[in-house]
């Protein structure tokens, strides 16, 4: 029997469905990935912006390592946030794509099979 997500992403029996299922999983969670690292690089900046305000000779408790030091780590760690995104974000729109042309696949298969069971 056919679910309605079946009827909707034309996959065939249950198995070709969780597949789906499973892919569009792994999207979505790539998406989150993605917001969470974003999120990441804000506060990196926003740490960035409030430490360039405070003067040369701080002597606060909470801030023991030099400013170049925070800004050298705040760096690194914006260098790393981008590289895992733009790796999240290929490895998405190759599933995507993928998907895409599963899909197109598959409806050209349907005309064709339709199309020759009308003749």
């Amino acid at each position: 029997m056919l679910t309605q997500c079946c009827l909707i992403c034309s996959c065939r029996p249950l198995q070709s469905c969780n597949r789906e299922k499973k892919k569009w999983q792994k999207v979505k969670l790539a998406d989150l990935q993605i917001d969470q690292l974003t999120g990441m690089k804000k506060h990196a900046n926003l740490t960035r912006a409030e430490i360039k305000t405070l003067p040369d000779n701080n002597t606060h408790m909470f801030i023991l390592p030099s400013k170049e030091d925070i800004n050298t780590q705040l760096t690194d760690k914006h260098r790393t946030v981008n590289e895992i995104i733009k790796e999240l974000e290929v490895r998405t729109r190759l599933e995507f794509a993928k998907r895409h042309l599963k899909d197109s696949q598959t409806m050209r298969n349907k005309i064709i099979w339709s199309v020759g069971n009308q003749y």
